[in-house]
């Protein structure tokens, strides 16, 4: 989960030294890269790599519709067309890979980012890195041969005139004077950084690499102030040696800076709860901003439960509370609207009301009525003692799963992490919130990562998903199978963390044995 944070901070932010998240709230402090890498040895990097798949989605388009990729001439035998004059399709991307590598710089004294690649539809496409010191990153062993730099194209006329053409590798043949004619591979291509940035290119901005266009100087006139004539301009941004250099950055942005701005984009969905949430006390305002980091620690359930507009939240928040096929709890969620006037005002009212029978003074306590505010009430229904409570007036387990159900339902997050979603809750209940789980996937299409140590809550999705093979399930809602859940066992031995995937088959058992009697405990118990 924190490793999720530390890369979103150096996506979104640029920072490498992190302490405290954007939407970590309190609840995470990494304590910055000498707290986080292993055994805390600055001459250690850090290496993260996040890897997505496209379904219905797509990267950000640095390619169609650029007037230099459309003017970019293809040549084929003894005939030559812009490639806009053609029905062109470059390779679709249906999956990819960010990695960054964070080292500590001892020439600034602080960390970076040292190396930074990406991969397309499986395959690497290039590593950038950066040495301390430097004003410029290098691209290191671009894939010159990688199928997304081909573009399959049939010229206006011939449609089945078709030709693949290696767009990266023609551009890079064509362009700037300064640039060798070696393989695209061991080109030395370089792009303006900075200490703190490192390899991490700027995001939302084409790369730019200083000999890949023409120098322009041949065009210049004058010479105290070289300046170009409209004339000039034109005739240099026209030459195929300039278009080809523009189409060369614009390819290499595609497919090296838009997959960072898809993952920073991504993690800014994050919704985190931590694993102890705070109750609100009884004269609970709500905040005027509300704040992503709130949810670390709860709040934000509550700031939304008082917001207006919000009725078909808390609906469906009290819902999973109260309902007996969901959590049970017997509370309903209640949210009113109240005006909160001070005692003397209250006494001056009822006095009028009852003395006097002047209408003006009527209107006059009506018009000061309008004058304060309203503001939302939360309370709790407690429905076998038909009796209202404050939130804090409940069971812990109660208050501790309402931001659980709030996160996972609430709009706004597109990966929601909860720490302990059982935390108090009794078992029957905390089976039910594997059904919760399963309704964030199917119904608010969110991805859940969720750590737990309840077996009660597992079981139930062992359930769902053997009820699912066996077509019994009980709601289409629930409806679950292997492929949507992964179990991921932490186990730490001889100083270092390892990850164990535990796979689940279609009769919901586990295909590999738990570690550690993880399952075990309550046999030992029983009859050791």
């Amino acid at each position: 989960m924190h490793a999720l944070h530390y890369v979103s901070e150096i996506l979104e932010r640029q920072n490498v030294d992190v302490g405290r998240t954007a939407r970590g709230g309190n609840s995470i402090d990494l304590g910055g890269f000498a707290e986080l890498v292993h055994k805390k040895d600055l001459n250690r990097t850090i290496s993260i790599r996040l890897e997505f798949e496209l379904e219905d989605e797509s990267l950000k388009d640095y390619l169609s519709d650029d007037k230099y990729v459309n003017t970019f001439e293809i040549r084929f035998e003894e005939d030559s067309a812009p490639l806009g004059d053609t029905d062109y399709q470059f390779t679709p991307v249906q999956s990819f890979w960010v990695e960054l590598e964070v080292g500590f710089s001892h020439f600034i004294k602080q960390p970076n980012v040292t190396r930074y690649s990406t991969g397309i539809n499986g395959k690497r496409l290039a590593t950038l890195h950066y040495k301390p010191g430097s004003f410029y990153a290098d691209i290191e062993s671009i894939n010159e041969e990688h199928e997304v730099f081909r573009v399959d194209s049939a010229p206006f006329g011939n449609p089945g005139g078709g030709i693949s053409v290696n767009i990266a590798t023609s551009a890079y043949a064509r362009c700037g004077s300064q640039a060798p004619s070696s393989k695209l591979s061991n080109a030395p291509l370089q792009f303006k950084t900075n200490a703190i940035h490192g390899a991490l290119p700027r995001l939302n901005e084409i790369l730019e690499f200083p000999g890949l266009v023409p120098d322009p100087s041949m065009y210049e006139s004058g010479t105290i102030i070289p300046r170009m004539t409209k004339k000039d301009q034109d005739e240099y941004e026209g030459q195929d040696a300039y278009v080809a250099g523009k189409v060369l950055m614009r390819l290499l942005t595609q497919y090296l800076v838009a997959p960072a701005e898809y993952a920073r984009d991504f993690l800014k969905g994050i919704r985190y709860v931590g694993p102890l949430r705070t109750v609100p006390p009884a004269n609970y305002y709500k905040p005027r901003v509300i704040e992503e980091s709130r949810w670390a620690d709860g709040m934000a359930v509550w700031d939304l439960l008082g917001t207006a507009g919000k009725e078909a939240f808390s609906y469906e928040l009290s819902e999973w509370l109260s309902r007996e096929d969901r959590l049970n709890t017997g509370y309903e969620m209640i949210v009113t609207s109240v005006r909160e006037i001070d005692q003397k005002t209250q006494d001056w009212m009822m006095r009028t009301e009852w003395e006097q029978e002047d209408s003006s003074v009527e209107k006059e306590a009506i018009v000061d009525l309008d004058r304060i505010p309203v503001r939302k009430k939360v309370q709790l229904y407690d429905m076998p003692r038909d009796t209202y409570v404050c939130p804090n007036a409940v069971g812990i387990g109660i208050s501790q799963v309402i931001p659980v159900i709030g996160a996972i339902v609430a709009d706004g997050a597109s990966l929601v992490q909860v720490e302990q979603p059982e935390l108090h809750l009794h078992p029957t209940q905390q089976a039910a919130l594997g059904d919760l789980l399963i309704a964030g996937v199917r119904q608010h299409n969110k991805l859940l990562f969720i750590e737990t140590h309840s077996e009660h809550l597992i079981l139930r999705l062992l359930r769902r998903i053997r009820e699912t093979s066996k077509e019994m399930v009980p709601d289409a809602m629930l409806s679950l199978s292997p492929e949507d859940v992964a179990v991921l066992y932490l186990q730490s031995k001889n100083g270092q963390t390892r990850i164990r995937v535990i796979d689940v088959d279609n009769n919901g058992d586990f295909v590999q044995p738990w570690p550690d009697d993880f399952f075990d405990q309550d046999f030992h118990e029983r009859f050791a």
